[in-house]
């Protein structure tokens, strides 16, 4: 865990997060959840919204999960329900086992706009966007 740690900490300081990590970051301070699982909690939803400005990189994601698929598009869809497939399989909790009040949908939106790897999203983020992804990943979750 210490070496995983270190290599994350080397990685992310040379380069920026994006939304999912600021989403994670408000969830998990409000609802004392794990930054970690908050974040893959959040993934599948953040990179479908990310979709048409990161196409090519959810691409070669895909590939190198081992997806063949020649067209970047499908790879990149196959690649992000091979993530949602993934989840289910090592038993990720969703959104709502974090007792989340929609509520607090609002609040969540505002603190995740407010962080500063807001603008390093491949796509332009703002509040009722965020809104609209913490409600996604709420009813998705039933």
């Amino acid at each position: 865990m210490m070496m995983g740690s270190l290599l994350a900490g080397l990685s992310f300081s040379h380069a920026d997060v994006g939304s999912v990590h600021c989403m994670a970051e408000a969830l998990g301070s409000i609802y004392d959840a794990p930054h970690g699982m908050c974040n893959a909690i959040l993934l599948p939803f953040v990179m479908e919204y990310n979709l048409h400005f990161a196409q090519r990189k959810y691409a070669k994601i895909a590939r190198a999960m081992g997806i063949e698929e020649t067209d970047d598009y499908t790879a990149a869809i196959k690649g992000i329900e091979h993530i949602k497939k993934l989840s289910k399989e090592i038993g990720l909790p969703g959104i709502r086992s974090l007792d989340i009040k929609p509520d607090d949908f609002v609040l969540l939106s505002e603190m995740s706009l407010k962080n500063g790897s807001n603008d390093s999203n491949p796509r332009k983020m703002c509040k009722d966007d965020y809104i609209i992804l913490f409600r996604k990943a709420y009813d998705s979750d039933k």
